[in-house]
């Protein structure tokens, strides 16, 4: 009876053994496959971290960038240069030379009366294409109102009121000049005058 128990705690010790070994391995393999996840848990990055957003940037125009220049202001009217010297005389070819454009004014329309000369609003200054066989001195007579002197002559208003000049030419002859209507100032007419004199002497 004694041998039996013996025998049988005998075979149980080593049993014991081998069983403790298998669970404290399990145990050790479970410390080890928790120590590894908790490493990987802290070194990936948490899902519900939102990343930064960047500021949002601003554009600016470069340096460089050229701004829509000022509205330029209009041209300044072209100079007067008043009454010629006395005695002087427009050449007797005056009417056969006339110019493409006077001061401010451009040759709009030409035949064997007249030719006129228009601003930018469309007044014309008309020039008697032919020259009168009268004197200049006598025909301002008619022009009296506001009369003054003129170029080679003298410029005022008719009887209609029509600003108008006489210019002495050559022979004792006239150059008649008259504006379209009364609407155009007597002051626009002097310095056509005087500016149309100026050029026909220098030619």
């Amino acid at each position: 009876m004694r041998s039996s128990r013996a025998l049988l705690t005998a075979l149980s010790l080593p049993l014991a053994a081998v069983l403790l070994t298998a669970c404290g391995g399990d145990s050790a393999a479970e410390q080890t496959t928790a120590a590894e996840t908790a490493t990987t848990s802290a070194a990936a990055p948490s899902a519900s971290a939102t990343p930064s957003s960047a500021a949002p940037t601003r554009e600016h125009p470069s340096v460089g960038t050229t701004r829509s220049a000022a509205p330029t202001s209009a041209a300044a009217p072209a100079a007067d240069p008043g009454p010629a010297a006395a005695g002087a005389v427009l050449p007797a070819t005056v009417g056969e030379t006339l110019p493409d454009s006077v001061g401010d004014r451009i040759k709009v329309q030409s035949d064997e009366y007249f030719t006129s000369y228009g601003d930018a609003e469309g007044r014309n200054i008309n020039v008697n294409a032919r020259i009168m066989d009268t004197p200049a001195g006598p025909l301002a007579e008619d022009i009296a109102t506001e009369n003054k002197p003129a170029g080679t002559g003298t410029c005022g208003r008719n009887g209609a009121g029509v600003p108008t000049c006489y210019l002495a030419v050559e022979g004792d002859k006239a150059l008649s000049i008259s504006a379209e209507s009364d609407q155009i100032p007597l002051a626009d007419v002097v310095a056509f005058a005087n500016q149309l004199s100026a050029a026909a002497l220098q030619g």
